[in-house]
């Protein structure tokens, strides 16, 4: 090979690796600051109708079913929490049949 292509393949390789270097960062630039379309003024949104009143809370949980069917809880700030543990507000007691009742006893 000889001097003269050795050289113009290393001066092309070189810049490519620059143009490289160059477009990452400008990807960069563009991640952290905006792209150019991103800094033009847009014009303001159109004002929002007014929303509708929300419909008022739930202020009872009340139990259909099941064992504890007919009980009701007053619902307030509070979390209410339902779970087979007596620390919680509602306890669900577990059927003989259900596999997880089973592992526990």
């Amino acid at each position: 090979m000889s001097e003269l292509s050795l050289f113009l393949l290393r001066a092309g390789f070189l810049a490519l690796l620059w143009i490289f270097v160059i477009v990452a960062f400008g990807i960069v630039r563009s991640d952290l600051f905006g792209s150019a379309q991103a800094r033009v003024q847009r014009p303001q949104p159109k004002k929002q109708p007014k929303p509708k009143p929300a419909r008022k809370a739930p202020r009872k949980l009340v139990v259909v079913a099941g064992t504890l069917a007919g009980t009701s809880l007053n619902l307030g700030n509070a979390p209410v929490t339902i779970g087979g543990s007596t620390e919680r507000r509602l306890v669900a007691k577990r059927h003989r049949s259900d596999p997880v009742a089973r592992s526990r006893s």
